[in-house]
């Protein structure tokens, strides 16, 4: 959220930054771990959950280049 804040004031490099950590630190995070944060999704879509989560912080990357 905070790189988000950081790319809509014009702050690019600031919220890449934000942005790349995002995505190393989603990396490390396991469907199990995707289920545990948010318990009221049908455990089927959690694989999809998270994969969308980080090509939504990917998307981000590019945008902030």
């Amino acid at each position: 959220m905070y790189g988000l804040a950081l790319l809509n004031t014009e702050e690019r490099e600031r919220a890449q930054e934000y942005f790349i950590n995002a995505l190393e630190e989603a990396e490390k995070l396991t469907i199990a771990d995707w289920g545990n944060a948010y318990p009221g999704n049908d455990p089927k879509s959690w694989s999809k959950g998270l994969s969308e989560m980080k090509r939504a912080i990917q998307k981000n990357i590019e945008i902030s280049k």
